[in-house]
């Protein structure tokens, strides 16, 4: 479903796997984007653009249910619809739902355009995100219609924090919510924490319901503001972090003062993500570890010759996918046929050569750029022995991190035609992609702004495909690295001096990766890796959830896991996710 921009869009939809394989009483919800994200292309001066998605919810098995409910948007009645769509996992089936306004009853075209489109940037930034904001909040009425009794609200990120609004509407005091409610904050960049101004506020919401929330705002210059992060906070009894490091990042931010942020560490699906030969191969070695993730540590045993043919049939995968892609880019470009082959040649990437992938959100703090700031040392180290692909989205409007990833795609450019050096940037960054990538490189490369990255699950994804982490300690990588199992980039370098974490990265390529890639060293690391998955999965993730945020003993989960069929709509957790 092409509606996430990243991270958590993913993360969300692998939590709500793993609730489903283990069976626990969860429901799932957020806004269907009716319009997507957006399709990722280039034009001839490598500058990102964006073209619409056609998106048919029907196609993608969600089914439009006949519920309305009504909300009060700028003075109008909007009616707000629910598609329904179930979540099938090795013990029972988790519903989600999804919002849309685009329907026949709202006669008005920007009405059903509320839900168009993922993070409305521009002018109308503000009414369109409060509005987008109020209708997530909807969920409340939803889950009530369809006979929930809703235990616990799980908020990701201050997107749903307009929930604690709803209840308060029905009545409820601020300790009653706080009773209800818990927050996870996915990122501690401060550009991601929206405040509103109340008198945008007042144009979108009702003037009860801005009274409501009066108390709850945020002051600059004696001007209220919406904080939606601050009141999901006043309205929640416990916050978490999503990886220990960034859990005393938020220790030190004014939002979370004299609140314990309690770390809960990411993980991913592992059967979403790890190649389906690479998962046979696991499970002839120790039957049902998908189910018991955990016993990843004994995977020591595994036979290595038999792990590097699956792995060779993952990368020719991969391969495979970035001829696909780089036509298609090619052909985009106006290319003939006879100069589509002879570009084809530059980045056909080469069986036994070092892969090394690069695919996260374009943003700036990401530092895609970094490995490419001296070309001709890099061209030097990596020469007839490694090759490396990036990847990555955009924000429409974020014109720097536009400027970053163009910079990327002209240096992958100068190395393939001024040093010989396979390297490539591959267009729209979807799940698919990431699949194939994080299934066929070497080596993961991560590596952030320190402290700025909250957990960043690609590297756990990588690792479960028997892929070598590098990257700053910083999110998940801090707690993961134990020196065995990956590689540290600078440790020492607090500051962030581009400078010496860009040498950092080429001394460790030169000097201790692709010394001992494809030798009995290197398998050793390629095992230790492979334990990471042990802790790093979501089945961990969500049973910490249960014992640490919802106060529900874990001996009575796991051994209800066996029995329940189905979540009850008696008791449920609901998670909330924009």
């Amino acid at each position: 479903m092409p509606f996430y921009s990243g991270g958590l869009g993913i993360q969300a939809a692998d939590w709500l796997k793993a609730a489903a394989d283990l069976g626990l009483p969860v429901v799932g919800g957020g806004i269907l984007y009716h319009k997507g994200y957006f399709k990722q292309t280039f034009n001839n001066d490598c500058w990102q653009c964006e073209e619409p998605i056609k998106f048919d919810p029907e196609e993608h098995g969600l089914n439009l249910l006949n519920i309305r409910e009504k909300i009060n948007i700028s003075g109008k009645n909007v009616d707000v619809g629910v598609y329904e769509y179930k979540i099938k996992g090795r013990k029972s089936e988790v519903p989600l739902y999804l919002l849309t306004t685009n329907l026949p009853e709202n006669t008005n075209e920007f009405d059903k355009n509320l839900t168009a489109t993922l993070y409305e940037e521009g002018d109308n930034k503000e009414y369109f995100r409060t509005a987008q904001y109020r209708i997530l909040a909807t969920l409340v009425r939803v889950w009530q219609s369809l006979g929930y009794d809703i235990e616990t609200y799980h908020l990701n990120d201050g997107h749903g924090a307009l929930v604690g609004l709803e209840l308060l509407k029905q009545g409820l005091n601020q300790d009653q919510i706080k009773e209800r409610c818990w927050f996870t904050t996915h990122t501690p960049i401060e550009a991601a924490f929206d405040h509103f101004s109340m008198r945008e506020v007042k144009y979108v919401l009702p003037e009860k319901e801005c009274k409501k929330l009066l108390p709850y705002c945020v002051y600059f210059n004696e001007n209220p503001y919406l904080g939606t992060a601050e009141l999901a906070v006043a309205l929640s009894r416990g916050v978490n972090a999503v990886s220990k490091k960034h859990a005393e990042v938020c220790s030190a931010m004014d939002i979370f003062k004299g609140i314990n942020v309690i770390p809960i560490t990411n993980g991913v699906h592992l059967p979403t993500w790890v190649h389906p030969e690479k998962a046979a191969l696991y499970e002839s070695l120790i039957p049902g570890i998908f189910e018991h993730p955990e016993r990843f540590r004994e995977i020591d045993s595994l036979d290595y010759n038999l792990f590097k043919i699956t792995h060779k049939r993952a990368q020719n995968e991969l391969f495979e996918l970035i001829q696909e892609l780089s036509i298609k880019d090619l052909e985009r470009l106006g290319l003939k046929p006879d100069e589509i082959i002879s570009e084809l040649k530059k980045v056909e990437f080469e069986p036994g050569y070092l892969t090394i992938g690069f695919a996260r959100r374009g943003v700036d703090y990401k530092r895609a750029d970094l490995i490419l700031h001296d070309l001709a040392d890099l061209a030097r180290i990596m020469k007839d022995k490694a090759q490396i692909l990036f990847s990555g989205k955009v924000p429409p409007r974020d014109t720097a991190s536009k400027d970053l990833i163009q910079k990327v795609w002209l240096g992958c450019r100068e190395l393939r035609e001024k040093y010989g050096v396979k390297a490539v940037y591959l267009s729209d960054y979807d799940m698919a992609t990431a699949e194939k990538i994080v299934q066929g490189v070497d080596v993961w490369l991560n590596n952030p702004r320190r402290p700025q990255e909250a957990c960043g699950t690609s590297g756990m994804k990588a690792a479960a495909n028997g892929g070598v982490n590098d990257s700053v300690l910083d999110g998940w990588w801090a707690e993961a690295y134990n020196g065995r199992n990956g590689f540290a980039i600078a440790p020492d370098n607090h500051d962030n001096n581009y400078e010496t974490d860009s040498k950092a990265i080429r001394d460790l390529l030169e000097h201790q990766i692709i010394p001992i890639f494809g030798g009995k060293e290197w398998e050793t690391m390629v095992k230790e890796s492979l334990k990471l998955a042990a802790f790093f999965n979501t089945n961990r993730n969500i049973l910490e959830y249960c014992e640490k945020a919802y106060g529900l003993s874990l001996d009575g989960i796991i051994k209800s896991t066996v029995s329940e069929a189905a979540p009850s709509k008696s008791q449920a957790l609901a998670s909330i996710s924009h």
